[in-house]
């Protein structure tokens, strides 16, 4: 495998964390929105 690939499959899989982070943040924020409003 070379250096580029590993880049690359390190990048991407940063980038799922970010968005599996980023959802759920977002969930989180939406529950405590939709409990506080109820």
């Amino acid at each position: 495998m070379t250096s580029t690939t590993l880049a690359t499959i390190k990048s991407f899989r940063s980038m799922i964390v970010d968005a599996a982070y980023g959802f759920a943040i977002g969930a989180k924020l939406f529950c405590g929105v939709s409990v506080f409003v109820d």
